[in-house]
């Protein structure tokens, strides 16, 4: 594993601008007395070449203890990067008051250190140290990673289920209601044909549907689910996937009203994008329907508003960095997906939870015993039709639409059946577009390995609306099965198309013109472009809902403009129904599949580092350093400060117990110096790196020994009033300066906060 950082040049620089004292206090501590005259740039030399000893990065390595190495790993991952992200990648198991204290204490070790950015100040990991600490960073510990042994269980929602969904709505009347949930009747339906839509049983780890008697073809070919499965907790409740996956076919613009008002799919927009996504299509919806319910942080500023297609690949990277054969934990994968959002920051942990959930809340990651584990790219089994040499699971190749290119571009070899009975067979070759397809000309009866359609008068009239046209039902249908149709499903389209258009119903505007106005309506330039198709001598529709341009246009070609007449007789411009001026655009190309994010490479085995086993731990190190202070002869206050060290792991050696030059007794005061506490404490103020251990008085009367770090001395009408975080949990306390008996000022860190 390799520990990205940055050049040594700029540790160098960033040492050199650290305050004078906290910068000397380093030095005297690792080399020793400083003598003067001194030299910034020398000094900064002598502890570069201290730290590239080996022996020094070996102690430094030994002292690490597990939230060290997995800051390592965070760094690893991410790079440097500021201290507020580090913050909230590890705020699940640690407060932030502790990780800066951490954070504190690693710069005082040396081992990381702060450098200015464009962004702000960052932390990176010693140059000098970088190469022996990369043995050390656990990037799997901090994503939680444990053995997943097994096929990859299989998704909660893939392109079949998404493209049977639509199908199913597509052919109901009125199937969803106002509040966008679908009806009753239509859930049932959905949950019988679709039983993933209710998810696996937590309990026993089998299907659900709740309310119908389910397809015992479905049924039959469901998977079963792996050892150690369970659906998601905390989902929502079995109508949750269902939910999402309706509130993605509205974000992504497969939804369009109907008459009434009511939303349907739009069954030929989804076979373009079906054609465009292949097997990757389920995280196009998760995307969609993430984007809808997500709220960004509320000091988040405007977040970027990349397009739809690279918010999807990115849920496509997250679930990629799941590394093969290994599953993570809950706080790991929040983390996994925290680290893979660029540009790190803006929305934060807001955004990266969304996205956590909607890949759960889709199935495209799954919890198991042994934590959250990628899904297989699609339900069915892998097959291979004979002779056909197509892969039943495609892995997101992008197959070939025969609704949104040409017909005679389809697959290498047959993918359904159609049979004299009005009946299609979809074979599980097929890819998301031909479903799509046959799910728009026909009716989904049953769903296992084999999809079963019927054509009938009403599903095909659906079809019809949708765009379709009879020949070009035929042809496809044709280039898909590789044989002619039935002479009697042939008749029977032509007929039902026939009748079909035996009625017509328009909506729009349109221009009816008589006379003189005829010829000018005729042959006017202006009106070429939006006249439609003409509905009665001298009456066209036209293809414009702007009254506007429709007004100009007619002034143009010499004609006046009346008022526009709605049909019961009254004056004024007839309002577009909702949704209608903006009926959705292209969802854009999807490009390659998404890559696993760089850093999630480090997870590979032939990645990591494998160093020599620790001789020694932190533990026995110190130990060993407070035994040889033991038989140093050292004053009582030199002794307790070189202790302290230890305790702090800034000395990383014996002779450095020797060598270290400490900053002599600390500034303090007693109850009668009012003024010297006061000293004390704005002293401790204006340089940081410290806390006060005040003597305080309670209201009982009682003493108190306390430990603050302080925040604020504030002027009140009882006196000075100190405001202050306690050292050890940060909460904070009030402490008037007249009640403290003695104010004594203690270093705990070399370079400040």
């Amino acid at each position: 594993m390799e520990l990205k950082t940055l050049p040594p040049s700029v540790w160098r620089d960033a040492l050199v601008a650290e305050d004078t004292e906290a910068f000397l206090s380093a030095v005297r501590n690792y080399l020793g007395p400083v003598p003067t005259p001194y030299n910034k740039h020398a000094l900064v030399a002598r502890l570069e070449a201290f730290l590239k000893k080996p022996e020094t990065g070996d102690a430094q390595a030994a002292l690490l203890d597990s939230l060290d190495a997995r800051i390592l790993g965070a760094l690893a991952a991410a790079g440097p990067c500021s201290e507020g992200f580090l913050r909230e990648l590890l705020a699940d198991e640690h407060g932030p008051w502790e990780l800066s204290l951490r954070l504190a204490n690693l710069r005082d070790r040396l081992v990381l250190f702060r450098a200015p950015s464009s962004s702000g100040p960052i932390l990176a990991v010693t140059p000098a140290l970088a190469p022996r600490l990369a043995r050390e960073a656990d990037l799997r510990g901090l994503l939680g990673c444990s053995p997943w042994e097994g096929p990859p269980p299989p998704p909660g929602v893939d392109a079949d289920t998404i493209c049977a969904a639509a199908s199913i709505l597509f052919h109901q009347d009125g199937p969803l209601r106002r509040d966008g949930r679908p009806s009753k009747r239509v859930r049932t339906r959905l949950l019988s044909l679709l039983p993933e839509l209710a998810g696996f049983s937590p309990i026993d780890g089998r299907l659900v549907s709740e309310g119908a008697s389910g397809d015992p073809e479905a049924r039959r070919a469901a998977p079963e689910p792996p050892a150690g499965f369970s659906e998601a907790a905390g989902s929502g409740g079995s109508d949750a996937t269902l939910d999402a996956l309706i509130a993605g076919f509205r974000g992504a613009g497969l939804l369009i009203p109907a008459e009434g008002g009511a939303e349907g799919p739009d069954m030929l927009r989804l076979a373009d994008v079906a054609e465009a996504w292949g097997e990757r299509l389920p995280f196009l919806l998760a995307e969609a329907a993430r984007e809808l319910s997500f709220r960004p942080d509320g000091d988040a500023g405007p977040p970027p508003r990349p397009s739809l297609p690279e918010r999807a690949r990115l849920l496509e990277s997250i679930a990629a960095a799941i590394p093969p054969g290994a599953a993570v934990s809950e706080a790991g994968f929040r983390r996994l997906a925290l680290l893979s959002i660029e540009p790190r920051g803006g929305a934060g942990a807001a955004r990266a939870e969304s996205c956590a959930e909607a890949l759960l809340r889709f199935g495209l990651v799954r919890r198991t015993a042994s934590g959250i584990v990628r899904a297989a790219a699609v339900r069915r089994a892998p097959r291979i039709a004979p002779g056909s040499g197509v892969d039943g699971e495609k892995n997101g190749t992008p197959g070939s639409s025969p609704v949104g290119a040409s017909e005679d571009a389809g697959p290498s070899g047959p993918v359904l059946a159609v049979e004299a009975s009005h009946t299609l067979r979809v074979l599980p070759e097929a890819d998301p577009a031909v479903r799509a397809f046959s799910g728009t000309v026909g009716r989904l009866e049953s769903r296992g390995e084999v999809w079963s359609c019927v054509l009938d008068r009403k599903s095909v009239r659906r079809a019809l609306d949708a765009g379709l046209g009879s020949e070009r039902i035929v042809r496809t249908l044709e280039a898909l099965s590789g044989r002619a149709l039935p002479q009697s499903l042939a008749f029977s389209l032509a007929g039902w198309e026939k009748e079909h258009l035996s009625v017509r119903l328009y909506y729009g505007y349109v221009l009816a013109a008589e006379g003189p106005a005829r010829t000018r309506a005729e042959n006017a330039p202006s009106l070429v472009g939006l006249r439609g198709p003409a509905v009665a001598d001298g009456a066209w529709l036209l293809r414009s809902d702007d009254p506007g341009e429709i007004r100009v246009a007619m002034e143009r070609a010499g004609m006046h403009a009346p008022r526009i007449r709605r049909a019961e007789g009254l004056l004024g411009p007839r309002d577009a129904p909702e949704g209608r001026e903006t009926p959705g655009g292209p969802v854009g190309d999807p490009g390659a599949p998404a890559d696993r994010p760089a850093w999630s490479r480090l997870l590979d085995p032939a990645a990591a580092v494998s160093g020599e086993p620790r001789r020694s731990g932190p533990s026995e190190i110190r130990a060993r350093l407070r035994a040889r202070l033991e038989s140093l002869d050292a004053p009582e206050g030199r002794r307790a400060e070189l202790a302290d060290r230890i305790d702090r792991r800034i000395i990383l050696s014996e002779d450095q117990l020797t060598r270290a030059e400490t900053d002599g007794p600390g500034l303090e005061a007693g109850a009668l110096d009012y003024m010297g506490k006061v000293r004390v404490i704005e002293r401790v103020l204006r340089s940081g790196g410290a806390v006060l251990e005040i003597l305080a008085r309670r209201a009982d009367g009682q003493p108190e020994l306390c430990r603050v770090r302080p925040l604020e001395l504030e002027k009140t009408e009882r006196g000075l009033v100190l405001r202050a975080a306690d050292a050890e949990d940060g909460s904070v306390r009030v402490l008037s300066v007249s009640s403290m008996s003695h104010v004594k000022r203690i270093k705990t860190t070399l370079f400040g906060d």
